[in-house]
């Protein structure tokens, strides 16, 4: 990957004038008011403005910062985002999220600012996401100041230390650029967007499409870029630009051709998500966080706990005397269990909102998602009475664990990979052990969308001997019905797991060793997975189906006992193969006649299941 574009380079004055601006959150401004108490006026170092809702912790309360988790990542780079959407995907604060520091907004509502369209100009903005890891306050323990306020009054106590703590953090970092194209008029807008087809174009072909198109509009169009970058080290997008002073600075230079733009706009996509060293995704998803860390993973979102007020009794409590034991597991089991059901209610957020879901995806996360929300509101209230009260807590953690919290499925969240996106990633990162040609092929379709469309419509998928070893292109489809994957290289059944509709599985000779994804699809009947060094075959055995050849032996047992009740071998006989262990060979494909021989299951059963 490029670091320096040399735009402004000595040549011919150009005919489109390329802006790229970078909006970049300072470290001092990623860090300001971060594990901080709300409800009390203070000025927040750093950020040059009061702000009247927060505070530094650590006037009250203090602790260790623990970061745990692991990245996960959210890419909007397949279709331009636009209004609401956008919106979330900058992850503006909502009612249910308190977001960092107030400068983050400023900056995000100044990128919005830039991306407003009219009827000269179009903008394709694109983003991508890091975050699922936590940084989070353990081992609470009262200030100086924090002990004197434990003996004040409730409102003297809010006066002092707020009324809420910020216990724990989201980090990673957030990128978005946008793409800006000011016409010269109306009707050149809309001759420019019937030729190229660019308004909805994925990240990965907007280069393509402006170096078809250049030459046809010299002097009717102006380009702009502009970046947001939100944590890891924006000093390396700056380099990428080129000559970027400080946050906010905007870059003004000509182009001698729309080449050096479309290489722009390609390699800044590849820093978003790419996978060097110096990309995005290397700068946040890994590294401890601190506030006095320059670079690396900042704040995305803050889970605030009613504790400032009356949890600083609590605390005054525990130290140095101790409060009941059980008061102490329970506050800390049920703040792990907001912090998983908040975590999971963004991942899916994140999915529902900028993920490019199949109807089958799109109908599981919708009750789960709903049913995730109401573990948060739960979990918080029940919060806020620890606080409050011992015994209150005690018995409302008993009353949540006796049945009102239901379960909520994370399988979208946990495996959302499907044909659709890998399909579009494939032409960022290629990987040719997914062979989506061959589904591209079996769709009759070579563009991902409509492939993915037809693919969405299929009830039998036919893909034997296919050489495939991932079966990841194939889950997620809600029409399948019969699916005969039989002779490939698949390593794992995981994703068949998600078919919900899946009737009939021939999946023999391949290379996976569970069958226990499998096992909870209730329509399943007729399951032929021979040949496959299975250790758990016994799961699938108990669910007793009409249907289930999960070893060869299995194949021939049937054969043997087709041919018995037919009456073509006797009782002798079909106990003596059996304990010798042979299966029947037929001359043709007839069953209904006697086997011209018998050989080892081994070599007896690939032929019996044809």
């Amino acid at each position: 990957m490029r670091l320096m574009h040399q735009v402004g380079a000595r040549g011919p004055r150009g005919v489109l004038t390329l802006l790229v601006g970078v909006l970049v959150l300072s470290a001092a401004q990623a860090r300001a008011g971060t594990f901080l108490s709300r409800g009390a006026a203070a000025v927040l170092p750093g950020m040059g403005f009061e702000s009247t809702s927060e505070r530094w912790l650590g006037v009250c309360v203090t602790g260790d910062v623990l970061t745990t988790g692991q990245a996960q990542s959210s890419s909007y780079m397949a279709a331009p985002l636009r209004g609401v959407a956008l919106e979330e995907a900058l992850g503006l604060p909502r009612e249910v999220v308190t977001d960092t520091t107030s400068a983050t907004d400023l900056l995000r509502e100044r990128f919005l600012r830039t991306v407003q369209e009219d009827a000269r100009s179009l903008v394709l903005s694109y983003g991508f996401v890091v975050g699922g890891r936590k940084a989070r306050l353990e081992n609470l323990r009262l200030t100086g100041t924090g002990n004197r306020a434990a003996q004040l009054g409730p409102a003297d106590r809010r006066a002092a230390c707020g009324d809420e703590l910020a216990r724990e953090l989201e980090i990673g970092g957030r990128i978005f650029v946008a793409i800006r194209f000011d016409f010269t008029s109306e009707a050149t807008r809309t001759q420019f967007l019937r030729e190229t087809d660019i308004s909805q174009a994925p990240a990965s072909q907007v280069g393509t499409k402006l170096r078809a198109v250049a030459s046809y509009y010299q002097g009717a169009l102006t380009i702009s870029v502009h970046a947001l970058q939100l944590g890891g080290d924006p000093r390396l997008l700056r380099q990428l630009i080129g000559g970027v002073q400080g946050a906010g600075a905007l870059l003004r230079c000509q182009v001698s051709n729309v080449a050096a733009c479309a290489q722009l706009v390609d390699d800044v996509r590849l820093y978003m998500v790419g996978a060097g060293t110096q990309a995005f995704w290397a700068q946040v998803s890994q590294g401890a966080w601190s506030p006095e860390q320059p670079v690396g993973p900042a704040p995305l979102r803050v889970t605030t706990e009613g504790y400032a007020t009356a949890g600083l009794q609590a605390l005054a409590q525990e130290s140095p005397h101790g409060v009941s034991p059980a008061y102490a597991a329970a506050r800390t089991r049920l703040a792990q269990q907001l912090a998983t059901a908040s975590g999971d209610v963004r991942r899916m957020q994140a999915l529902a909102s900028g993920f490019p879901l199949s109807r089958l995806q799109s109908r599981e996360l919708e009750p789960a998602l709903e049913v995730a929300g109401i573990h948060v509101a739960l979990l918080r209230g029940v919060l806020e009475r620890c606080a409050e009260n011992v015994s209150a807590c005690l018995a409302r953690e008993q009353q949540l664990a006796s049945g009102l919290l239901l379960p909520y499925s994370m399988r979208v969240a946990n495996a959302p990979e499907w044909f659709l996106p890998l399909c579009l990633a494939q032409t960022q990162a290629p990987d040719p052990a997914l062979k989506l040609d061959v589904l591209r092929a079996e769709a009759g379709e070579t563009d991902c969308v409509r492939a993915s469309e037809a693919l969405e419509e299929l009830s039998f998928l036919s893909l034997r001997s296919k050489g495939l070893t991932d079966a990841r292109p194939l889950a997620w489809l809600g029409a399948v019905r019969q699916v005969d994957v039989r002779d490939n290289q698949l390593a794992s059944f995981a994703p068949l797991g998600t078919l919900a509709n899946m009737e009939r599985l021939q999946a023999s000779y391949n290379q996976a060793s569970a069958v226990a994804p499998l096992v909870p699809l209730e329509l399943l009947r007729d399951v032929r997975v021979q040949g496959n060094p299975l250790g758990d075959a016994a799961l699938m055995r108990a669910r007793q189906l009409p249907v289930a050849f999960l070893t060869e032996e299995d194949v021939c047992a049937a054969a043997r006992l087709e041919l018995l009740s037919r009456g073509l071998i006797t009782q002798a006989d079909h106990d003596r193969y059996t304990q010798q262990g042979l299966g029947p060979v037929f001359a043709t494909a007839a069953r209904d006649v006697p086997p011209i021989g018998w050989v080892p299951c081994t070599q007896a059963a690939r032929a019996l299941d044809p």
